[in-house]
């Protein structure tokens, strides 16, 4: 019995500490990270990091629309790491790029007819962002299929390479003909 209570206490201790520091941590990123609603397109430096990643959005609904691997390459950062439900992660631009490819392969006439995202906060940290959000697509599975819908959520990692922000990690979870979840 002895032996039991101090297990629990052990686990009641870490429990507490790792609350601590959950606490500790979003603490520091509310006061040191800034948001994309309070720096008017400058990050604390006065640099125009926002502005950069707003490219950066505007290119992924770009070459999102236009249903080519090739051109998708153009947002993806050197090592960059992608996450989509029901599949294997894929380590790497070249092994994004042979996933879109063989994805683009396997449906002939499936294409993505319509994406919205929803970026609802950036945070930047010197050559780093996060950001997450929502987005709305519109998709059809084949050449003369009716177009569908799916709504989703996104969790981005924003590197930036050569002065210009890409993708370094990703991970989208949707569902389609239903929101996913209702945006606050």
């Amino acid at each position: 019995m002895a032996l039991q209570l101090k297990w629990m206490g052990g686990i009641a201790l870490v429990f507490v500490a790792g609350m601590l520091a959950g606490h500790l941590l979003d603490s520091f990123t509310h006061a040191m990270l800034p948001t994309a609603s309070s720096m008017d397109n400058t990050d604390a430096n006065g640099n125009a990091d926002l502005s950069g990643i707003d490219e950066l959005h505007k290119l992924d609904v770009r070459v999102t629309l236009m249903n080519s691997a090739k051109a998708l390459q153009q947002e993806w950062a050197d090592g960059a790491v992608r996450i989509l439900q029901d599949a294997r992660v894929d380590v790497g631009k070249p092994a994004i790029y042979a996933s879109d490819v063989q994805s683009i392969a396997a449906e002939p006439g499936s294409a993505i007819v319509s994406y919205e995202p929803d970026i609802r906060d950036v945070r930047v940290a010197g050559d780093w962002a996060f950001e997450w959000g929502y987005f709305d697509a519109g998709f059809r599975q084949g050449k003369d299929k009716p177009i569908s819908s799916m709504h989703g959520k996104l969790l981005r990692v924003l590197r930036r390479e050569n002065g210009q922000w890409k993708f370094f990690r990703v991970m989208v979870m949707w569902k389609e003909d239903g929101k996913a979840e209702a945006p606050q």
